[in-house]
C-alpha cells in the first residue's frame, strides 16, 4: 500500500545553488525534499466484496484521481540530528455512484532524531501520526469509509558507540482510534480506541565491520476504551450480537545477526520467544493468550542477493504474533519474495510476491490466507520528474465458518515531480 503524504505549497521549482547536482534543496546539513504525485488508480473490487459464484451481485470496480504531495526535512549538527516528514492524500472517484468513497483528509506526519549524536550518551526519539480512511463493504452508505487515527511514539537513552557496541533503553506509546461511518447528518461515532504503552530495549554489537549481533526486547500493555463491539448490523447475528474486546499485556525477546556475508550477499536472521495474556486477572472476564513454546516462538530470516550492481533479489520469512483490534491476537507466518532491476539509472523495474497466513484466536476464531503480487516500473524523465506505473493483485481466503473471500486487481499511473 502506498504511503500517505503531505500538503506542501510552492515548492516544486525553488532555486538552489546545488539543485542541479543533488536530490535535495539546501546544504549537506540542511536538506529539504518536496515532491508531488498526480495520477489515477483503477480497482476491480473497491468494497472488497465476495461476489457470488454463478451470478448474483457482482463486485464493484472504479477509477479515482489521486493527488499526493509530500515533503521531508533533515538537519544535522553536533547537538541534534533531526528528520521531519509529512504527506497528504486526496482521492476523487470519477463515477457518480462511488462518491461515498471520496477522501480529502488522509495524511501522515513523522518526526525523529537524536540529541548529542556524537556523544557516548544520547537521547533518541520518534513519533508518527496518521489519519486514514478505509473502505468498508456498504455500497449504499452515505460514506462507505471508517476513519482510523494512529499515533506511535518512542523515546529512550542510547549508551555507547553505535558503530561498535551500544545499548538503548526507552519507552513506547501507541494510540489508535477507529471511527464509524459518517451518517447522513455528517456525524460519526467512535467504534473503539486503544492505548498501548510499555518499554523496549536493544543491545547491538558490531563484532565485524559490516556484521552485527543484536538482542531486542519489549513489554507492552493494551487498554481498550470499549470492552465490546456491537455486531447487530450483521444479518447472520440473531443473539449475543457483540464481540468482547479484552485488555492485554505482551512481551517478547529476539536474538539475531545481521550483516554482509559476501560482497553480493546480505543476511538477517533472528529467533525469539514471547507471550501475551488477555483480560483482567482480578476480574471474571479472562481469555487464553499466547503461551508455550509452540505459540510464542517467533523468528525471521531475510536474504538479499546482488548478482550485479543493477539487480537485487530478496526473500524474507517471518513468524510472530500480534494484537488484533477485532479479536485477541493473530499468530502469523509470512513469506515475501522480491526482485528489482535498474537499467542505466533511468528505468527501474520491481516485482514482489507475498503470502501470509493469519491464525486468529479469541472471540473471532478463524484462519486467513492472503496472497498478493505486484509489478512496478519507474521511468526518470529528468532529475525532478518521473513516471510511475504499476499493477497489483491480492486475494483473501478464509475457509472457516466466516467464509470470507475476495479478489482485487489494481492499476496505477502517476507523474511525480520534485525531489
Amino acid at each position: 500500500m502506498s504511503k500517505k503524504p503531505i500538503v506542501v505549497l510552492g515548492f516544486l521549482f525553488c532555486g538552489a545553488a546545488d539543485a542541479a547536482t543533488t536530490d535535495y534543496l539546501g546544504t549537506d546539513s540542511f536538506r529539504f525534499k518536496p515532491s508531488i504525485s498526480i495520477g489515477g488508480e483503477y480497482r476491480s473490487n473497491l468494497y472488497l466484496g465476495e461476489g457470488e459464484t454463478g451470478g448474483g451481485r457482482p463486485v464493484t470496480p472504479g477509477t479515482a484521481l489521486l493527488v499526493n504531495p509530500v515533503f521531508e526535512l533533515q538537519t544535522k549538527s553536533s547537538a541534534l540530528n533531526l528528520k521531519l516528514g509529512a504527506g497528504y492524500g486526496a482521492r476523487l472517484y470519477t463515477q457518480e455512484e462511488l462518491q461515498n468513497l471520496n477522501t480529502f483528509n488522509d495524511g501522515k506526519m513523522n518526526i525523529g532524531g537524536r540529541l548529542l549524536p556524537g556523544s557516548m550518551v544520547g537521547l533518541v526519539f520518534a513519533d508518527t501520526f496518521s489519519s486514514n480512511n478505509r473502505p468498508v463493504n456498504h455500497p449504499s452508505a452515505e460514506s462507505a469509509l471508517i476513519r482510523v487515527y494512529d499515533n506511535k511514539g518512542q523515546a529512550g537513552l542510547v549508551f555507547g558507540d553505535i558503530d561498535v557496541l551500544s545499548l538503548s533503553l526507552g519507552g513506547l506509546y501507541n494510540y489508535q482510534q477507529v471511527n464509524s461511518m459518517v451518517d447522513s447528518g455528517g456525524n460519526s461515532g467512535i467504534l473503539n480506541q486503544r492505548n498501548t504503552y510499555g518499554a523496549k530495549w536493544n543491545l547491538d554489537w558490531s563484532f565485524l565491520p559490516k556484521t552485527d549481533l543484536f538482542v531486542d526486547g519489549s513489554y507492552s500493555q493494551n487498554a481498550w476504551g470499549n470492552s465490546s463491539i456491537s455486531t447487530e448490523e450483521d444479518e447472520d447475528c440473531t443473539e449475543n450480537c457483540q464481540i468482547d474486546v479484552l485488555d492485554s499485556t505482551a512481551w517478547d525477546t529476539v536474538f539475531g545477526l545481521k550483516g554482509q556475508l559476501s560482497p553480493k550477499t546480505l543476511v538477517k536472521m533472528a529467533i525469539g520467544y514471547g507471550a501475551s495474556a488477555y483480560g483482567d486477572t482480578e476480574a471474571t472476564v479472562q481469555a487464553d493468550g499466547v503461551s508455550g513454546l509452540q505459540e510464542g516462538l517467533r523468528g525471521s530470516v531475510g536474504l538479499a542477493f546482488y548478482p550485479t550492481p543493477a539487480q537485487n533479489f530478496t526473500i524474507d520469512l517471518k513468524r510472530a504474533f500480534q494484537d488484533v483490534y477485532f479479536t485477541n491476537y493473530s499468530i502469523f507466518h509470512q513469506v515475501n519474495v522480491g526482485y528489482e532491476l535498474d537499467v542505466r539509472n533511468r528505468v527501474s523495474l520491481a516485482t514482489n510476491v507475498k503470502y501470509r497466513n493469519d491464525n486468529y484466536d479469541g472471540p473471532v476464531d478463524r484462519t486467513d490466507h492472503r496472497v498478493a503480487t505486484s509489478f512496478e516500473s519507474n521511468i526518470k524523465l529528468n532529475k525532478q520528474m518521473a513516471l510511475n506505473a504499476g499493477v497489483n493483485w491480492r486475494r483473501l481466503i478464509s475457509p472457516d465458518a466466516y467464509e470470507v473471500e475476495f479478489d482485487d486487481v489494481g492499476i496505477t499511473l502517476n507523474l511525480k515531480m520534485g525531489y
